[in-house]
């Protein structure tokens, strides 16, 4: 077991990697919480993290165990980072920057590290005393199986993570689309570079768990980022495709797929994130069918069939044609729905009329009754009816005035029909009947 003489050693052994570790599985649990959001390789992200997590505190571990454990743990956190770890983050960088998944890219990082893993344990445990060297490498001193193990971890650090970091860097650098990755990769790069100058000698190699909280921070950043900006995006695509929906026609049939198209972009390729977002402008759409006056049985049992059939796609251009084809019948449902309920309070609107004719009522009196505002009222009023509201209320009212004239004086009847001047009766009555009301009444007595 060892022990720290000194303040520095102390915080180089124990405190920072402690410290660099904790970050790091912090950001572990960011990415598993927010998985969806990130992006399809998370799970080669994640092996990266926890690989890292252990090499930087098993690290602190090593000081308090004893030598015979020491070693092993130092031999499974360089093997681990080696064979698992650093070939994780270059398949799992390489697939979000776009490089096509095959044999050629899954399996040679694996083997190479594991490679790489293996030659380090072996020439640090001869070294250490903890193998016997094989009849290749017997001639060797001690010091020089040392030596090549530190050979084999500054190669290791260089091909498997600093140049391919280095070169993916590169490659996304121009595209704006990948800034997300580009953090990632700078983050990486940070330690892979700290890393290969520790083993070489060049920096107190301790240096290199400093550039393991870059490292975590930069994608803590990354992903914060990320989230926030596809959250926003999506909530505004979804907001403008529900409406673009709910007012859509033939010709905007390709701005709904054109905003579907947007909807599966920041969704990132992520399946399951995709069905989410549309199943919540179809929960939408089915609210408001229902509630423009739809049959809700049949409603929620088409919502129903609908969501089974999101939840079988397995393929985003199979779910968007769906979805396409799902948005096209709501419009048109909608719209139906629509025109439906318009007629619905225009005949409110003439109920409302004939009951309080008599009454001093104006339009603005019988727009709120009926849950319209004046301007609206009266433009689908004159469209179904083919008359103002002002014109109808004076039909119903000399309509009225024509079965009271029968009983009742001339101006009994004005004020019992809702005119408060005879003289403007007499107008209105002359223009819509052809005669004035005395003539018309005359007309009864006669007859």
């Amino acid at each position: 077991m060892e022990f720290f003489t000194d303040s520095a050693t102390l915080f180089r052994f124990l405190v920072m990697p402690v410290i660099s570790s904790q970050i790091i599985v912090s950001v572990m649990i960011y990415f598993i919480l927010v998985r969806r959001q990130i992006s399809r390789e998370y799970g080669y992200y994640l092996l990266f993290l926890a690989c890292l997590a252990y090499f930087l505190f098993g690290r602190s571990l090593q000081h308090f165990s004893a030598p015979e454990i020491s070693i092993w743990l130092l031999y499974s956190r360089v093997f681990l980072l080696f064979a698992l770890g650093m070939p994780a983050l270059v398949i799992g960088a390489s697939l979000h920057a776009g490089i096509k998944r095959s044999a050629y890219l899954l399996y040679p990082p694996w083997l190479v590290g594991a490679l790489f893993g293996l030659l380090y344990v072996y020439f640090m445990g001869v070294f250490q005393g903890a193998f016997e060297p094989l009849a290749l490498t017997a001639q060797l001193l001690p010091k020089q199986h040392q030596y090549v193990a530190h050979q084999v971890q500054i190669w290791a650090g260089f091909s498997l993570l600093l140049l391919p970091c280095l070169l993916l860097l590169i490659k996304v650098h121009s595209s704006p689309r990948q800034t997300q990755l580009s953090l990632f990769l700078v983050g990486a790069l940070s330690f892979a570079l700290l890393f290969f100058l520790g083993s070489a000698g060049y920096i107190d190699y301790w240096l290199y768990y400093t550039g393991s909280v870059v490292c975590a921070l930069c994608w803590a950043y990354a992903v914060f980022q990320n989230i926030r900006n596809i959250k926003g995006k999506a909530a505004l695509l979804k907001d403008e495709l529900f409406f673009q929906i709910k007012s859509s026609s033939a010709e905007k049939t390709e701005e709904i797929r054109a905003l579907l198209s947007k909807l599966e972009k920041t969704s990132d390729g992520d399946l399951e994130l995709y069905k989410m977002r549309v199943r919540d402008i179809l929960n939408r759409l089915t609210d408001s069918s229902i509630e423009a006056g739809g049959d809700s049985s049949s409603l929620m049992l088409r919502h129903q069939e609908k969501n089974q059939a999101i939840d079988s796609s397995r393929d985003m251009a199979e779910l968007s044609r769906l979805v396409a084809e799902e948005a096209a019948e709501y419009s048109d449902l909608l719209s139906q729905s629509a025109d439906l309920r318009i007629k619905k309070q225009v005949e409110q609107a003439k109920t409302y009329i004939f009951e309080h004719a008599h009454q001093a009522i104006d339009i603005e009196t019988i727009a709120s009754q009926v849950g319209l505002s004046k301007g609206h009222l009266m433009r689908v009023f004159k469209a179904q009816v083919g008359q103002t509201l002002n014109q109808y209320l004076a039909q119903v009212r000399i309509e009225k005035a024509k079965y009271l004239l029968k009983s009742h004086s001339i101006t009994e009847t004005a004020f019992a029909v809702g005119f408060n001047n005879s003289n403007y009766f007499n107008t209105v009555f002359k223009k819509q009947v052809g005669c004035t009301p005395g003539q018309y009444k005359q007309n009864l007595d006669d007859n």
